[in-house]
């Protein structure tokens, strides 16, 4: 009875995890579905929205409305006259990102361009919009060659399963220019994070050691002073600090963000203190007697033997960084220098209306985290574990 009994207690706690697991993993499944879905598919209720569905268009060279090829900001464009009374102002309609923008171009130096309009269908035939009216009527070209308005309810837009992956590149356009399509988020973002892991496991396993291993006057004292700015709110701090980089001349560049991982946290310091303190002293005696200094010994003998909290610290640490987004609030102001994480506010509030824009940007956010879970997975989950330091 009893290997059944654990054989069904294994099969409980296996299926526990998976539960667990499908319930943790419901939000990113849908932001990762509402990345791949029209806009118009957010209103749909009922197992139907599930799927996402994508609009059938084609590309049309309209003589009642013609479009043109122009250039935005080194974007190619499609814009149509605004109207007679203003031969030279001509409206973008193509692509979303700079859809509604007004340009003042040279009729005679503009060449026509087809213009992608959607597909509807009315009493079994199909047609392309060529307008999309105030009520919900449409304006339609049948493919017989008639041109009818249809009220609403009167037609239905022709659609197909289908995943719409021109959410991202949308995504990517409507960022300001000095972002250079994300490129520099992810930069300024990585850089962070790499700083902040390097420098805070190279100044927090320094004072931890010094602390656990060495003998000094006022030890004690200085270690329970350190532990005490463990009260401090960070926003006492935060005017003081402010002022002091300001008076560097850091204020709207990257180093606040990274410069004080280099001295240390107080946190990190007291978890790798207790690590080194079970580390058996008879090392240090044999590593100065084969002439190791206190920093050879530091690098080649005690960092080694605290390798899983170093992990875990660096996992801290670098979504900490990842994540944060009161120091560039702060400190940061032009494009070319935010992270992905003040860069994921500004554009949650400029796009609040595009749920899908929003999702398919921050989606991007978070697949480079992904990917390096997923690429370092089984060093983490060798090394997390603050357990079995060799019996100590």
């Amino acid at each position: 009875m009893r290997p059944r009994r654990r054989r069904l207690a294994g099969a409980l706690r296996l299926a526990a995890l998976v539960a667990g697991s499908a319930v943790f993993s419901v939000p990113f499944a849908w932001l990762l579905l509402t990345s791949v879905k029209e806009d118009r598919d957010l209103v749909i209720t009922g197992l139907s929205s599930l799927s996402p569905h994508v609009t059938e268009t084609r590309a049309v060279m309209d003589p009642e409305a013609p479009g043109y090829a122009a250039r935005v900001d080194g974007d190619d464009v499609v814009a149509r006259p605004v109207g007679p009374a203003a031969p030279r102002l001509f409206e973008v309609v193509e692509p979303p990102a700079h859809r509604g923008k007004v340009l003042e171009l040279d009729p005679d130096h503009l060449h026509p361009a087809p213009r992608r309009l959607e597909v509807v269908q009315a009493a079994g035939v199909q047609g392309v919009v060529l307008e999309d009216r105030p009520d919900g009527s449409v304006r339609v070209r049948l493919d017989t060659g008639e041109v009818r308005i249809l009220p609403p309810g009167g037609f239905q837009r022709v659609r197909r399963p289908g995943l719409d992956t021109a959410n991202y590149r949308d995504a990517l356009d409507y960022l300001p220019e000095g972002a250079e399509g994300g490129v520099a988020y992810l930069r300024n973002t990585l850089t962070l994070a790499l700083l902040n892991v390097v420098g805070t496991l190279l100044s927090s396993s320094l004072a931890a050691c010094a602390f656990a291993r060495l003998r000094f006057r006022g030890k004690g004292l200085l270690f329970a002073l350190l532990l005490s700015t463990l009260l401090l709110p960070g926003g006492v701090t935060l005017l003081p600090q402010f002022l002091i980089f300001r008076s560097l001349g850091w204020i709207d560049t990257l180093a606040p963000l990274w410069a004080p991982a280099f001295l240390g946290s107080a946190f990190n310091i007291f978890i790798l203190r207790q690590f080194f303190a079970s580390i058996p002293a008879e090392l240090d005696d044999s590593a100065r007697i084969d002439g190791c200094t206190p920093l050879r010994s530091w690098w080649s003998i005690l960092l080694p033997q605290v390798k899983p909290a170093l992990v875990v610290i660096g996992i801290w640490t670098f979504m900490g960084s990842w994540n944060n987004f009161m120091g560039p609030l702060v400190y940061i102001s032009s494009p070319e220098n935010m992270p992905l994480s003040y860069a994921l506010q500004l554009f949650r509030s400029e796009r609040a209306g595009d749920p899908t824009l929003q999702s398919a940007f921050a989606l991007m956010t978070i697949l480079p985290v992904i990917l390096v879970f997923f690429a370092a997975q089984r060093q983490i989950m060798e090394n997390a574990s603050l357990s079995g330091l060799g019996g100590r």
